[in-house]
């Protein structure tokens, strides 16, 4: 695995604890947070975003593409404040939405800033109202990397559990990372 990150679910933050290539550096923290929909996410974000430990943001709910730049709109004006250099704070989009499953096609071109896309058996499993083990979910796991190919970004796996069967699955299946729940 070329990333591992830690996903601290009670403190919403993601933590990058191994990186060996790309824009990812071992300790960068991204603040976890869902799309944008209304004035009131956008001023939250901000809010949260104005605090100088953040390298970045992991967005949940991902559908489109026009959702990452929306994103990465507010981040603009987030490093603007900060004194950031443009593009300094990076985005991490989790796409496990039905809307994203149908549009994964629509994510085949590099958006700045983007530096990977997530998929979350899981939490997909509950948008489709099926069983995580369900073939349309084993389908969209295996279709994601070829998205993130496209992006020209890496593909991250989220996982309850690490261990070296997990890692060479991902990597069979062309995930350059893996996402822990800790």
């Amino acid at each position: 695995m070329n990333v591992l990150l830690r996903h601290e679910t009670a403190r919403g933050v993601i933590t990058v604890s191994h990186a060996t290539s790309g824009p990812l550096r071992r300790g960068m923290t991204f603040l976890e947070f869902s799309v944008p929909r209304t004035l009131a996410d956008d001023r939250a974000l901000m809010t949260r975003l104005s605090r100088e430990d953040w390298q970045g943001v992991a967005v949940c709910g991902v559908e489109t593409p026009a959702d990452i730049e929306k994103a990465s709109a507010l981040m603009r004006v987030a490093e603007a404040n900060r004194g950031l250099a443009p593009l300094s704070l990076l985005l991490l989009a989790s796409l496990d939405t039905a809307k994203a499953a149908l549009g994964l096609a629509s994510f085949n071109r590099a958006i700045p800033r983007l530096a990977g896309l997530v998929f979350d058996s899981r939490t997909m499993a509950e948008a489709a109202g099926v069983s995580a083990k369900a073939a349309l979910i084993e389908e969209l796991r295996l279709r994601l990397p070829l998205a993130a190919k496209a992006a020209d970004v890496i593909a991250v796996l989220k996982q309850a559990e690490d261990g070296q069967e997990q890692r060479a699955m991902a990597a069979r299946d062309g995930y350059a990372g893996l996402c822990i729940d800790v």
